[in-house]
């Protein structure tokens, strides 16, 4: 239950929207009556403000990339093009994802994590409204995040991208937390364009193609305006195998592994799921080829060159999936909008967009392995079972089935209509909108379970499965099975899978402002005030094998896990979500023309939301003051409150497993040792989730001393409350651990009666404040010269802090280890607390540094540039097995990195050539490759890449 004794003042949500409705509806009358004859001047929108102004006052720290740099970027996808801008973080919805099983977001998708505070906290808009989520979610802080697809609008096309660094709850909507996005396309392009792009990755099999072409023109006697654009890419992708770094799961041999650091395990991620089956007949087997440690009674039947050991798997017998993953898909990528104006009055505007977006992305991923839930029996009649008597199967990947195909094909369209209208100093403006978005995940090839019981149970050698024959005896980890069983068998045990995501968004709005309420001496007071009402759908819907059990063929009982192999059940969610707000905003000047300020301006702002499915209405408020002091100085500063509820994913959804390798000091082996291992985790929503809420102090300089020269520095703060998350599954069997040593256990932690872990289950919960502060810097110099003009801009972000109090459970153990506690050891060593609990401060792709840097000239029909960007180290705290002589972890450094990116056009301007640009451009023209972290690809996907040296070459034809 949510205490609401402390809210003083709380109007009914429809009490608000009539409110500014009325007063909407008031000043537009008002508006309406002024005399036509008044002179005009043209208004325009700065970001960060529903108030149309004559100026930007530059108030607002706000980073803007016009459509000329996001060209000269070189960037073909959203990720590459949000990249150019230091204040935006990791980014963990991405193509090369380490984990990207069916129950992550994966395919054509990028996420936006401004100021890296999650990507589920910046806003991002379209022509200043929202834009749908994407349909898949992503776990961040162990919960799953929806956030917008960056890829889902061209680069190409766009006018500009407009970045506020400042919380904007109060402005554009309450979950505004750490900024706002607005890309902005162009509606008033005049005449048609048809361009071509080639691109290749030096050393890979990755190239691209890229046609583009748009078309704005005037009809009507000029009362109609229609804008066209169309840009479709094909990229082949890249396999694991063609970076070094990426070939192989272990990398503890990579000579930029500090000697330190030589046997820490975690560097090699290996999986000892394999083609050596691992079984259980009263003891534990496993074959294995032949050596000496072999038993010495073996079972009639085996493979030539095969064994069986009494054990576990062994580390030797490890697989390295990468032999079957892509590093990069395969990608068709087609974007396609329309905007189109009409001319219905002297003041009235009828508008109307329309956008699509389709992508296929196509994939091989490693075959999947028997999870701990998913061990069936195999009868003692079975044809391939030498043993003579009934077994369990305990750990086996099928590779003779090769590599499982992903397809994901992505999908969505959003169509707009509006009306707008200038009367006098007032403007005011309305919209329908509806969007969707659907990803549909198909995974061909996938070994089921049943299917597989099935033909491992067979009597009939025609139709039965061999789980005994191992792999290659003279390279156990090869992906190439010499052993293999036959077509028509693995024709038998595999399936096509699929899971379908829609996402939904349906908005009206009205909206009304002038730069002049009201004139007062310093000038006038801005005003704006509007409504809004916006549906939200979330709909995900899995094929029966990812959520139906099994039933053992020989023992009758129902098996935990899916019926798709490796994957634990996940069920179907959906949800829905009806949100209606009204906000308010007054722009004031209070001081003007004084010695020691040539304007004081006020920003005052506020917004009321309501949720129908929370029990908590929302008034959330900004304050921005700009004192311009004279011609060269200019400060700022603003405190603004957000409010972000629960994403529906995080409310609805039940039953998403995740599998991840996990220490147990509880559980041991049959020769007495603690056993690292695949641990199925079940996380689930909650409806009790309280809302998180933000605040959001800034405080920055502008300084110019020359006309073309100017400096800006800003300080940021957000501190945020009720963050939502979850504790690690290693923090709950280290908690199941020590509660175990008091005669208790964690209920969460479910496990055999031999104590084995069969799976942990997982509530997301309301965690403890979390605070982030930064600086931000920049610098802008034009220079006019008689070799040509030329434009230096630098700009730079640091992270001061980036901390998560901690949690009472994790203090709990931390403790306890800190007291000695030996239950907490594993195999006599102490476990680190994982989890976003203490400093994140330089580490897992939060570095302290990032900056860009360009310089671009021009002359006449010549222009070129060179960027570069910086990231500075971080630790990979996935590497926590080594402990110094103190014994404190020590962690895997990630070094700085520096690349730079140049490019050239030259434009025709006569002759036969007339109106075509040609340009060539490299992007890590050094050739650097990531720095090596620890993960299936030997680096952290989601703030380096594996691109490396990138030549491409355009050509455009303006006619």
């Amino acid at each position: 239950m949510n205490d609401r004794a402390n809210f003083k003042f709380k109007p009914s949500h429809l009490g608000l929207c009539v409110i500014a409705a009325l007063t909407s509806q008031l000043v537009f009358a008002e508006a309406a009556t002024q005399a036509e004859s008044e002179q005009k001047i043209e208004k325009i929108s700065v970001i960060g403000s529903n108030i149309k102004v004559n100026r930007d006052t530059g108030a607002l720290p706000i980073t803007t990339m016009s459509s000329k740099d996001i060209e000269n970027s070189g960037a073909l996808s959203g990720d590459q093009l949000l990249a150019e801008i230091p204040q935006v973080g990791d980014t963990a919805f991405n193509d090369a994802r380490t984990s990207s099983g069916v129950n992550d977001a994966r395919g054509d998708v990028s996420s936006i994590n401004l100021r890296s505070a999650g990507s589920g906290n910046t806003l991002t808009l379209l022509n200043g409204r929202r834009l749908v989520l994407h349909p898949g979610t992503q776990s961040e802080d162990f919960v799953p995040i929806t956030t917008v697809n960056s890829n889902t609008l061209p680069v190409k096309g766009l006018k500009r991208v407009e970045v506020l660094r400042d919380g904007a709850g109060a402005i554009y909507g309450s979950d505004a937390v750490a900024g706002v996005v607005n890309y902005v396309l162009d509606d008033q392009y005049e005449g048609s364009e048809v361009s071509v792009r080639y691109g290749k990755s030096e050393g890979t099999s990755q190239d691209d193609l890229t046609l583009g072409g748009v078309s704005g023109f005037s009809f009507n006697e000029e009362k109609s305006n229609l804008v066209v654009s169309l840009n479709y890419l094909t990229r082949n992708g890249m396999p694991a195998s063609d970076r070094s770094y990426a070939a192989s799961e272990d990398i503890s041999g990579d000579p930029r592994v500090p000697a330190v650091l030589k046997n820490d395990t975690d560097l090699d991620s290996r999986h000892l799921g394999s083609p050596w089956l691992e079984y259980s007949a009263g003891s534990t087997f496993h074959v294995r080829p032949i050596n000496q440690n072999c038993a010495t009674a073996q079972p009639k039947g085996l493979t030539p060159g095969t064994c069986v050991q009494k054990s576990a798997l062994t580390s030797d017998l490890a697989y390295n999936r990468n032999q079957n993953n892509s590093l990069t898909s395969d990608l068709e990528r087609a974007n396609l909008y329309a905007i189109y104006t009409q001319q219905l009055g002297s003041d009235l505007e009828l508008f109307a967009e329309g956008i699509y977006y389709y992508a296929k992305s196509t994939s091989d991923r490693y075959q999947a392995h028997i999870i701990s839930s998913q061990r069936f029996n195999v009868a003692k009649d079975a044809f391939y079972n030498p043993l003579g008597r009934d077994f369990s199967v305990r750990n086996y990947r099928p590779i003779d089935a090769g590599p499982r195909v992903t397809e994901v094909t992505d999908d969505s369209y959003r169509a707009l209509v509006g009306l707008r209208s200038d009367f006098g100093d007032w403007s005011w403006e309305t919209a329908a909108l509806y969007s969707k978005a659907i990803s549909d995940d198909v995974t061909y090839n996938w070994v089921r379970l049943d299917l597989l019981s099935k033909a491992a149970n067979s009597k009939d050698q025609a139709t039965a499965y061999n789980l005994f024959s191992g792999g290659d005896v003279n390279n156990p980890g090869s992906s190439i099975d010499p052993t293999a069983n036959s077509q028509a068998v693995i024709n038998s045990i595999t399936d096509t899978i699929y899971r379908i995501s829609q996402t939904e968004l349906a908005l009206v709005d009205f909206k009304i402002s002038t730069p002049a309420l009201i004139e007062l001496p310093m000038g006038g007071v801005g005003f704006a005030s509007g409504a809004e009402f916006r549906q939200e759908k979330f709909d995900e819907d899995r094929d029966t094998p990812l959520n139906s059990s099994f039933v053992d063929d020989v023992t009758g009982v129902t098996l935990a896990g899916s019926n798709a192999l490796g994957n634990s059940p996940t069920l179907d969610s959906a949800g829905s979500r009806n949100v209606l707000s009204a906000y308010g905003e007054l722009y004031i000047p209070l001081l003007a023309d004084l010695p020691f300020a040539d304007a004081v301006d006020l920003q005052l702002a506020t917004r009321y939301e309501s949720f129908n499915d929370i029990d908590q209405d929302v008034l959330k408020s900004k304050a921005a003051l700009s004192w311009v002091a004279n011609d060269y100085v200019q400060f700022r500063a603003s405190y603004a409150q957000s409010f972000k509820a629960p994403g529906l994913p995080q409310v609805v959804t039940e039953g998403l497993a995740r599998s991840n390798t996990k220490s147990d000091p509880v559980y041991f082996n049959e020769n007495g040792k603690n056993v690292s291992q695949g641990t199925t985790e079940i996380r689930s929503g909650s409806k009790l989730l309280a809302p998180e809420e933000s605040t959001n102090t800034a405080a920055g300089l502008v300084f110019n001393p020359l006309d073309a020269l100017t400096f800006t520095v800003d300080y940021w703060q957000i501190e945020q409350e009720n963050t939502i998350g979850q504790l690690d599954a290693q923090t709950q069997i280290l908690l199941d651990a020590l509660l175990r040593s008091k005669g208790s256990s964690n209920p969460f932690v479910v496990r055999h009666p031999n104590l084995e872990i069969i799976q942990v289950n997982n509530a997301y919960v309301n965690l403890l404040p979390r605070t982030l502060r930064g600086l931000d810097y920049a610098a802008y110099y034009s220079l006019e010269t008689a070799i040509g003009k030329f434009d230096f801009k630098l700009s730079a972000a640091k992270m001061l802090e980036f901390s998560q109090e901690i949690d009472p459970t994790t203090q709990l153990i931390i403790d306890a280890q800190a007291a000695g506690n030996t239950a907490l050891l594993f195999n006599g060593l102490k476990i680190a607390v994982p989890g976003a609990a203490g400093t994140q401060l330089m580490r897992n792709g939060n570095p302290e540094w990032r900056g860009n840097g360009t310089i671009a000239w021009s002359l006449e029909n010549w222009s070129a540039g060179v960027t570069g960007r910086y990231l500075s180290t971080f630790d990979d705290t996935g590497v926590n097995n080594t402990k110094d002589s103190l014994g404190n972890t020590i962690y895997l450094a990630v070094p700085s990195l520096f690349t730079m990116n140049v490019y050239a056009n030259y434009k025709f301007t006569s002759g036969a050539f007339d109106g075509t640009k040609v340009t060539l451009g490299v992007r890590n023209i050094a050739n650097k490759q990531p720095p090596l972290a620890s993960g299936s690809f030997g680096y952290n996907g989601s703030v380096h890449d594996s691109q490396g040296r990138y030549v491409y070459a355009g050509l455009t034809y303006k006619f």
